[in-house]
């Protein structure tokens, strides 16, 4: 009897398993993202011209399977050794007057969350390179104050992530009027109490990092999961912080601000509703002669040397749930 009731014991756990394994291979979706460039007004006589796009990560929660490239330029897979992000960098120099190309990226992406029984920590190098300040995130000043006077007293870091969360999706407006938005700069979203996306995450980013919890920024593109094509307007981005033991804590600020009743959904874990592209600030673009960007989503083209504002974009996509 006893063994009867452990094999139907062991047998409804593996059922329950399997079920589980199942439900998380059908909440993958493959996704074929489409990015289209075109760029104008290129000078004759210019002695280099090259344009730079981002090619989307592989990490737990996604899977790049491959990319086909329309048009004929040539091109290279050129890397980033701070974060590890990718670029096709394309050469614009035979062009006449005007370039055009496109890439299609094959990705699988699946819902991201935090782990629960993880005993892993982070390397030395990792941990150092997500608590520094970048040029428009600082770990002094209002950020800083208000991360404190948040969070400063709780000790567990996943309850102080938290805080932070809840504090920035209760007290900051999605708003892009005016000027000053869209820069990912924390100061900027401290003092005015609003913006995009990439004010919300840099906030959030400097006020965990100067509380000492790692943290970075990832950019991409959402994939709405209530339809299986379309257009996409523009980029979306999040944040992530470091636990022990829990890993990295994905969570999505903005998103909650503009929808109240998925303010907990968002936090700790998020639906396979985008496709991450890079990750990190300030980092430099292998080839590039004008310095660090900002961050790196949208194409970006320098001529001789010099950034060039002529460019244009679109992005759509195709995508569908795995069975």
């Amino acid at each position: 009897m006893t063994r009867t009731i452990a094999l139907a014991l062991a047998l409804l756990m593996f059922s329950v398993i399997s079920a589980s394994a199942a439900a998380d291979q059908a909440a993958s979706r493959d996704v074929e993202f489409t990015y289209n460039v075109s760029v104008t007004d290129l000078p004759e006589g210019a002695d280099s011209a090259y344009a730079w796009i981002p090619v989307p990560l592989s990490d737990d929660y996604q899977r790049l399977k491959g990319y086909t490239v329309s048009g004929d330029l040539e091109y290279e897979l050129v890397s980033e050794p701070q974060f590890g992000n990718q670029f096709l960098r394309f050469d614009l120099s035979s062009a006449l007057g005007v370039a055009r190309f496109s890439v299609t990226y094959d990705v699988q992406r699946w819902p991201q969350h935090a782990g629960e029984d993880s005993s892993g920590t982070l390397d030395k190098a990792s941990r150092e390179r997500y608590t520094v300040a970048n040029a428009m995130i600082p770990l002094s000043g209002p950020p800083a104050d208000e991360a404190r006077q948040v969070a400063g007293s709780e000790l567990d870091p996943f309850q102080r992530g938290r805080l932070l969360y809840d504090h920035i999706v209760a007290t900051v407006d999605y708003d892009k009027s005016g000027e000053g938005w869209g820069r990912g700069d924390a100061l900027y979203a401290c003092d005015v109490r609003a913006g995009n996306c990439t004010d919300f995450h840099s906030l959030f980013i400097g006020e965990a990092r100067s509380l000492g919890l790692p943290a970075r920024f990832t950019i991409g593109f959402p994939v709405p999961l209530d339809a299986a094509a379309g257009e996409v307007g523009g980029y979306h981005c999040w944040a992530e912080f470091w636990v022990d033991g829990r890993g990295w804590v994905p969570l999505d600020a903005s998103e909650a601000r503009k929808n109240p009743e998925l303010r907990d959904e968002l936090f700790g874990q998020l639906p396979a509703d985008r496709v991450a592209f890079t990750r990190g600030r300030d980092y430099a673009l292998p080839g590039a002669l004008a310095g660090p960007v900002n961050f790196l989503i949208y194409p970006y083209v320098e001529v001789d040397g010099q950034p060039f504002t002529s460019v244009e974009h679109s992005f759509s996509y195709n995508a569908a749930n795995d069975q």
